[in-house]
């Protein structure tokens, strides 16, 4: 049989036998829902529903990256015993679509993109520390995640090249600057005294904080019809912040919109002397981006937002203020104290076993390591916490070794984003370059004094920014 025919008949194929097994399927599902919504069997039901929504999302890659996005910023638990949440279905769904998307291909991947050995290297590193921790079998959750968030990885760098890098940036703004209304209006409803978080939990601050410094980006170096989104945008995600009453991931923002400003006029100012016109030089095929401009409107913008706030809304002003003021005191209390206990933990246990640490996982049982810690006044408090710093934690946990493969998958993300913004490139695409560019600073500097960008659902935007830098660098 020649090839013509193999192709005819696949046709036919999907034209016939195939449409008339989808409709059979649709019947059947008719039917058993009908049967139980009888029985009133309605957690099934929405089972039986799913599973359309299922084929849909698994069958088109973008659809795939786009329930992802939305999934980040919704903490919903499915079994909390497990645990599983609403965004590890989510990634499961994503690899699936990579499955899919890869056994239809007739190309195989020729090699494996940036960053993937650098997890691989973590495994390794985790791996050994287990061997030679206190409790082999508590590593074996961390060794899952670390797996598990490398195959999303992999599947996100297959499919983005189906939605694009832009749009995919794009909509995690948008999405952002959306749940940022469901944040603030709580807040000031409650007149500042209700820290809100909307339906991601605790994770929002550490989104929003990525978020801002994205916004910023594509309003200095977008087009002109876009900016003023970009500006109002922004706005709302920097109150949403504020709204969380999150002082670290506030001060980061903060940070890391200072970093925006700083390299967008320094990209300015480069152009600017190598070209006699810099408005002509920042056009191309498009309008000019009025760099300054924008700049010192973005300025003003915060000033006013500011004045208006201490002026028509005092008691959110004054509650905000007073949460602020309890952080730069000289005796820390509250969160801070607790902060600073873990940190110690984390530091004693990594002086004890400096080479591979008390091995992944353990850092929760500590109590049972060092008796000791039940002499400590805290320690009742923080018990079966994280260190609240990834790389403390992992100093802790899988000492020189894991913490060492740790900051080399950082920096290298940080690495591949900067080489890319630093190449000359269109002028559409500056915008783009800049934020990935400060995500991944913001990946780095966080990671050594904080956030935890590996641990639970925390692990899913890193891994999905990981994508977007490594995919965005092969432009």
């Amino acid at each position: 049989m020649n090839s013509r025919a193999v192709e005819s008949n696949f046709r036919d194929f999907n034209k016939s036998v195939l449409t008339a097994y989808i409709i059979v399927l649709i019947l059947a599902l008719i039917t058993l829902t009908a049967f139980l919504v009888l029985r009133g069997q309605y957690p099934i039901i929405l089972a039986l529903l799913a599973i359309p929504a299922v084929v849909l999302i698994i069958t088109q890659p973008r659809w795939a990256l786009y329930q992802y996005i939305l999934c980040l910023f919704v903490m919903v638990a499915i079994d909390r015993e497990i645990p599983i949440f609403l965004t590890d279905i989510s990634a499961l769904l994503v690899i699936a679509a990579a499955a899919l998307d890869l056994l239809t291909s007739d190309r195989l991947p020729q090699q494996f993109p940036r960053l993937f050995f650098n997890f691989v290297f973590l495994l390794t590193a985790l791996s050994i520390a287990a061997v030679f921790g206190y409790d082999p079998v508590v590593s074996l959750n961390p060794l899952a995640r670390i797996t598990f968030l490398m195959v999303t990885f992999l599947s996100l760098y297959r499919l983005v090249v189906k939605a694009g890098v832009e749009r995919l940036v794009g909509m995690f703004f948008w999405v952002c600057v959306l749940h940022s209304v469901i944040v603030v209006v709580p807040f000031i409803i409650s007149g500042g005294e209700m820290r809100s978080f909307g339906f991601s939990g605790t994770a929002y601050d550490d989104l929003a904080m990525l978020t801002l410094p994205v916004g910023l980006a594509l309003f200095i170096w977008s087009k002109a019809e876009y900016a003023t989104k970009y500006l109002f945008g922004s706005m709302l995600i920097f109150s949403s912040l504020v709204a969380t009453q999150s002082r670290a991931s506030l001060a980061f923002a903060v940070f890391a919109s200072a970093a925006v400003l700083i390299l967008s006029l320094g990209r300015y100012r480069r152009i600017a002397a190598r070209q006699p016109s810099v408005e002509k030089a920042l056009t191309g095929s498009e309008a000019p981006r009025p760099v300054k401009k924008r700049v010192a409107v973005l300025c003003l913008s915060v000033i006013l937002l500011a004045a208006a706030v201490i002026s028509l809304m005092p008691d959110v002003y004054g509650a905000v203020l007073s949460r602020f003021e309890s952080a730069l005191t000289f005796k820390p209390s509250g969160t801070v104290r607790t902060r600073l206990e873990l940190w110690r933990s984390a530091l004693m246990a990594f002086s004890h076993h400096p080479l591979l640490g008390v091995g992944p996982g353990s850092f929760r049982i500590f109590h049972e390591i060092f008796p000791s810690l039940h002499m400590q006044p805290l320690h009742h408090y923080v018990r079966g916490l994280s260190a609240h710093s990834l790389f403390l934690h992992y100093l802790a946990e899988a000492g020189l070794l894991g913490a060492a493969a740790l900051v080399a998958l950082f920096v290298n993300q940080f690495r591949i984003s900067r080489s890319t913004w630093r190449r000359q490139q269109p002028i559409d695409q500056t915008g783009y370059s800049l934020a990935l560019y400060v995500v991944g600073l913001m990946f780095l500097v966080t990671t050594l004094f904080e956030a935890g960008w590996i641990w639970g659902q925390f692990g899913f935007p890193f891994v999905f920014f990981a994508a977007l830098i490594v995919r965005y660098h092969l432009r």
